[in-house]
């Protein structure tokens, strides 16, 4: 056998090949965007290829088994058929006959399966389109064809995001780690409602916002009219870009320091008490919407947890301590701004500073209680003193407000649950399946849980389009589902592989099966974009 020497003094080692290797092989990884197109072309050979050799009917997967049937079957009979003749083999031309005339019925056979599959769908279609105008006839309207259920609307929406934003302030104050999903449940719920921005107008607003902060900086304030030019701008910038926390939480700065600032300041003489208490709780309200606009928009907004504390710190000290609890955890967290911090203190006034860094101390030192970290002995001395006096004006606004009905006797809760569940529009269903929630049997679905069904790209954006504001929960064990479900807004319960399904009717929910890709539910043409 002949061998074969390389004219070169050189003998490449492995070490070498390996370098060469390597070379090469980030030389194609640079190459590859321009050279993808020649890839390619295999692909696209095949799919012409399988196109001519295929009915119109079939699809991608079908064209492709066809075209490589006939590349693999073809070269390899006419090799066989010319050895059968350059030998005069004529056993062997009998095989090769038989062999293309099974590769003739193979094709023909699967060709006719795919005109059969699509001429089956095509007359179950037509049926459906039959019975479905038969129904319609009949006064009858088909499952298929039912509306969906409504999402939450805007109202019902932001009275949802402000229940969830109170219930997480006391699970936190209560030591409940309940209100982390609830968190998570308000982020869900603010993804799931896309809303229209003007960012030129946004952009403007806010650099006009910036410009005339910077003024005040620089000169003596000038009294209410700064105040209301500044407050306009944010106003615009909120109005542009509706999701903005940014605008929220600075707008809700200012109206806590005009409340702040209203309570710290004595009656004049003259002045009629009922009207300053409307006008406070009017600031302070204002100041409280303006950090929970933040809030819905996003959770875990720097300063927005710090300014809703202030704003409930008179009138519902647990509420405040909770905020503070998750404040002080999302600043462990992420770090958060000092500067931020200092301003919405500032924004708090002198008067109620006091108040203000006991309440502050007392929810750090249940937030280190809760990650077992060591105390420290100054900030458990301040945690223990006993809370100042709350001034006169906070306490009769505190006193006029609505009380939250708080049942305790089981049969007065039974026939309130009773009553709401008889109502036409029964409860919202965030709140039909609070009580799984706490019980770990739920937690918040992401967007991979519901790939298979979301798909991608603008698939995922008809899906989101299709299910905005409906709730999306992970089943984590098998429960019994809530009654009522039927008069209430729909929700996607996602089922992982390997959990037990939940058990009930389901209403207008639908149930999701990782497993076998199936939907279950009333809604399930909803899911699929029928």
């Amino acid at each position: 056998m002949m061998r074969i020497v390389l004219p070169m003094r050189w003998r490449p080692s492995w070490l070498s090949w390996l370098k060469i290797g390597v070379l090469v092989f980030f030389v194609v990884l640079v190459l590859a965007p321009y050279t993808g197109w020649l890839m390619s072309l295999p692909m696209w050979a095949m799919t012409v290829f399988g196109q001519w050799l295929s009915p119109p009917q079939a699809n991608t997967g079908d064209r492709w088994f066809r075209a490589g049937l006939v590349l693999a079957g073809v070269p390899s009979l006419l090799a066989v058929a010319w050895r059968a003749y350059e030998d005069r083999d004529r056993e062997l031309a009998a095989r090769a006959a038989i062999a293309t005339a099974v590769l003739g019925v193979l094709l023909l056979g699967h060709g006719y399966m795919v005109v059969q599959r699509e001429r089956k769908a095509g007359q179950e279609a037509a049926q459906s389109r039959e019975a479905t105008a038969r129904m319609r006839q009949a006064g009858v309207t088909p499952a298929i064809e039912i509306d969906p259920p409504p999402g939450l609307s805007q109202a019902d929406y932001e009275a949802e995001s402000a229940r969830l934003i109170r219930a997480a302030a006391r699970n936190a104050a209560r030591g409940d780690a309940f209100y982390r999903q609830q968190l998570a449940m308000l982020a869900q719920l603010a993804r799931e409602r896309p809303q229209p921005a003007d960012a030129v107008e946004y952009a403007a607003a806010m650099a006009a916002y910036q410009r005339l902060i910077n003024q005040d900086e620089g000169r003596p304030r000038e009294g209410a009219q700064s105040d209301a030019a500044i407050e306009r701008e944010l106003t615009i910038a909120l109005d542009a870009d509706p999701h903005s926390s940014l605008a929220a939480r600075e707008l809700g700065i200012r109206r806590l320091r005009a409340f702040m600032g209203e309570l710290s300041t004595p009656m004049q003489e003259g002045e009629i008490g009922s009207l300053k208490r409307e006008r406070l709780r009017r600031q302070r309200d204002a100041a409280q919407a303006m950090f929970e606009r933040a809030l819905r928009a996003n959770p875990r907004y720097d300063g927005a947890w710090r300014g809703w504390a202030w704003a409930w710190l008179y009138r519902q000290p647990e509420l405040a301590r909770g905020a503070l609890l998750i404040d002080a955890e999302l600043r462990n967290d992420a770090g958060g701004s000092r500067q931020v911090r200092a301003r919405i203190d500032a924004a708090g006034g002198a008067a109620a500073q006091p108040y203000f860094e006991i309440v502050r101390a007392q929810a750090e030192i249940a937030g280190l209680k809760q990650r077992r970290s060591s105390l420290p002995p100054a900030l458990l001395e301040q945690s223990r003193q006993p809370l100042p006096a709350v001034p006169e004006l906070a306490r009769a606004i505190a006193a006029e407000d609505p009380v939250e009905s708080t049942n305790s006797n089981a049969f007065g809760r039974a026939l309130g649950e009773f009553l709401r569940e008889a109502d036409e529009g029964g409860a919202n269903v965030v709140e039909r399946f609070a009580e799984p929630w706490q019980r770990g049997a739920l937690i918040v679905a992401s967007d991979p849980d519901l790939r298979g069904w979301r798909g991608s790209g603008d698939a995922a954006k008809r899906f989101d389009r299709r299910f905005a504001g409906v709730p999306r929960f992970r089943v984590v064990r098998s429960f019994e589902l809530p009654a009522g479900l039927g008069r209430s807004t729909a929700a996607i319960l996602f089922v992982p592989i390997g959990v037990d399904p939940p058990r009930g009717d389901l209403g207008q929910s639908v149930l999701l099966h990782e497993a076998t890709g199936e939907c279950e539910g009333s809604n399930c043409p909803r899911v699929f974009g029928r």
